[in-house]
């Protein structure tokens, strides 16, 4: 009696047998079952003309085909620029925002320190401010207690380490302008003094 384990090894032997005997089966074919007729007719004029027809009308086929890949190029271009002078636009749009928002920002810094109500006004009207920059896509770049980075912010004095209330040297110790970004692109540097 024999098991699975040796039915299965026996199993590829079977196949090789059944494939022995079905090529046996097979109908022998010799070199000569492929012989080539030859042309019957040959090459006529008329032949001729309707292969230079079908090679002329691939040719011109093959022109309009590169001569609309060309219409494409000045279109790809176009858009591209277009899509470049909107980025321009939006940054542009984007420092004007911020240029009234720090406008807005140096009038709260003149304004009396005895006029509470005005200074709740204008810092409630600021932080209003600050989240419409932030709807649009502009940001504000982190600055104090940092440490100087010339790519956004502009050095207009130092303090000294004795009255920069525990800040480390080189970092920002006041801010007189904040910093804002768009996309990656710094549209205003900060004014800082930073800690010697």
């Amino acid at each position: 009696m024999s098991t699975i384990h040796e039915s299965a090894n026996n199993r590829p032997e079977e196949l090789q047998r059944l494939l022995d005997k079905e090529l046996l089966q097979l109908e022998k074919i010799t070199i000569e079952d492929f012989e080539v007729d030859p042309i019957e007719k040959p090459v006529t004029q008329e032949d001729l003309k309707q292969f230079q027809q079908f090679t002329s009308t691939s040719f011109r086929s093959l022109e309009e085909l590169l001569e609309s890949n060309q219409a494409v190029l000045p279109v790809d271009e176009a858009i591209t620029r277009l899509q470049d002078e909107a980025l321009q636009d939006r940054v542009q749009m984007a420092k004007r925002a911020v240029q009234i928002f720090t406008l807005f920002e140096d009038v709260r810094q003149t304004v009396d320190p005895e006029s509470v109500d005005l200074l709740a006004q204008l810092d409630a009207a600021m932080d209003q401010a600050h989240l419409l920059l932030e709807e649009i896509g502009i940001q504000e770049l982190s600055v104090y207690d940092e440490y100087f980075d010339e790519s956004y912010m502009e050095a207009v004095g130092t303090i000294p380490v004795e009255e920069a209330q525990g800040i480390e040297r080189f970092k920002v110790a006041a801010v007189f302008r904040r910093a804002f970004s768009i996309e990656g692109l710094v549209i205003q540097d900060a004014l800082v003094k930073t800690v010697s």
